[in-house]
C-alpha cells in the first residue's frame, strides 16, 4: 500500500527475536523514518504479548512515535512525574537483510500514551543506525499531535524535552503528511 501510495518500496529491515515482530523502513529525510511494524510469522507470540499490543489482524495505523534520548531510564522517570506510563527500559536488537546488527534501549508503551502523542524513548547503542543505507524517496512535510486538552500535552512534553505541536481534537493522536515521488501520504 505504502509503495503505492507513495511510489517508494519499503526497505525490509529484519525480524525483531523475542518479540514477535518483524519491520520494513521508509526514509523520511534527515535522519528520520516510518517504520512498518507487523507480527512476525515465523516467531511464536511472545508471552506478554508483542509490543504496543500488536495483533495478525491490526489495520494500518499511525500508532506512535520515539525520540532518540542518551538516558531512556531518566526520560521514563521523568514521564512518570506527570502521570505518563512507560514500561521498563528493555534492550533490543536485529539483525539487517546485510547483516548488520542493529542494537538499542527503548521504553514501549502499552497502550501508547496520550493516543501516542507522548514519544517513547529510544537510545540506538551500536554503531549503526536504522536510516543508513535507506534510499531518501520521501519527505516529512508535517508531523502534529491531536488532543482534546493540547495546552496540558504541551506542558508534558516541554517537560520531557520534546518540541511537537499538538492542535486541539475530539480524540487523541497523530498525524502526518508524507511526500514521495508518487504522490502524498496523509496517515
Amino acid at each position: 500500500d505504502l509503495e503505492r501510495r507513495l511510489g517508494v518500496r519499503p526497505v525490509p529491515g529484519g525480524s525483531h527475536p523475542g518479540w514477535g515482530t518483524r519491520n520494513a523502513l521508509v526514509s523520511l529525510g534527515a535522519g528520520r523514518y516510518l517504520e512498518v511494524l507487523a507480527p512476525d510469522p515465523e516467531q511464536p507470540e511472545p508471552e506478554g504479548g508483542r509490543p504496543f499490543g500488536l495483533g495478525a489482524g491490526d489495520p494500518p495505523r499511525l500508532l506512535t512515535w520515539a525520540v532518540r534520548r542518551r538516558d531512556p531510564t531518566a526520560y521514563v522517570l521523568r514521564a512518570r512525574e506527570w502521570s505518563v506510563p512507560f514500561g521498563p527500559v528493555r534492550d533490543g536488537r536485529r539483525v539487517r537483510p546485510d547483516g548488520t546488527v542493529l542494537s538499542w534501549r527503548l521504553a514501549l508503551p502499552h497502550p501508547p500514551p496520550e493516543g501516542g502523542v507522548i514519544p517513547f524513548p529510544i537510545e540506538w547503542t551500536g554503531r549503526a543506525h536504522p536510516c543508513e543505507d535507506l534510499p531518501e524517496a520521501c519527505v516529512l512535510e508535517r508531523f502534529q499531535g491531536l488532543h482534546p486538552d493540547p495546552g496540558r500535552i504541551a506542558e508534558v512534553l516541554v517537560a520531557l524535552g520534546v518540541s511537537l505541536h499538538v492542535e486541539p481534537a475530539s480524540g487523541a493522536g497523530l498525524r502526518a503528511r508524507i511526500r514521495g515521488p508518487a504522490g502524498t501520504l496523509e496517515l
